[in-house]
Formats: structure tokens, sequence, C-alpha cells
């Protein structure tokens, strides 16, 4: 739905002629739609977001090709898409609790003042 959004944006503002441009408005729309899901999903998030700019940016009228500029633009959504999914994923994994870990690795003393101030 985002990235119907986004070409309809580009459409208005009549930037579709500035493919570098609408490249890097789907690339940060992929960034940060993989970087909210699972990174199984990353792919698939780089494939709509291709489809919708291949589709109704680069061949204006909804056609789908197979060229150069065509395959460059997938696999810059595929990387960006995967590296933010990635990035995320270990960002997840890091803050997840390990099991058999203790939960604070320096405990804190309590102390005469804690005491006190309770």
């Amino acid at each position: 739905m985002a990235a119907a959004f986004l070409v309809c944006l580009l459409v208005v503002t009549r930037n579709r002629e500035h493919l570098w441009f609408s490249l890097t408005a789907f690339a940060v729309l992929a960034a940060v739609a993989a970087g909210q899901t699972r990174l199984r999903f990353a792919p698939a998030v780089a494939g709509v977001c291709w489809l919708f700019f291949d589709g109704f940016i680069v061949h204006h009228a909804g056609d789908l090709a197979w060229g150069q500029t065509d395959r460059l633009s997938l696999a810059i959504l595929l990387s960006v898409a995967m590296a933010s999914g990635g990035s995320a994923a270990l960002v997840r994994a890091l803050r997840r609790p390990r099991r058999g870990a203790a939960p604070d690795c320096f405990p804190v003393r309590e102390t005469s003042a804690t005491h006190e101030n309770s």
C-alpha cells in the first residue's frame, strides 16, 4: 500500500522522470518496511517495491521488462531490503535475553543509603 502511495506521489509531483530520485525513494521505503518485518520477508518487500517501481515509474503503463535498468533496480532494492532486514534481525537477536544467562552481569550491591531512603 505504501508503494502504491509512493507511485502516486511521484507521478503527481512529476518526479517520475528522475529515475535515480524515484529509486532512492523506493529504496528508503524498502529499508523501512524490511526493517519492521522478519528477515525472511525482506525479498518479498524488495519484490513488491520493484514491481511498483518498474511497472509504473520506469515503464509508465504498468508493463514489466527485464532490461539493464530493471535488473539494476532490482539488485539495489534487494540489497537494501536484505541489509535493513539483516541489521534489524541482528539488533533483535542481541536484545533478546539468552537462556541460562544471568539476567544482570553486574548486580548492584545494596548499601545502607539505599535502605535509609526507602
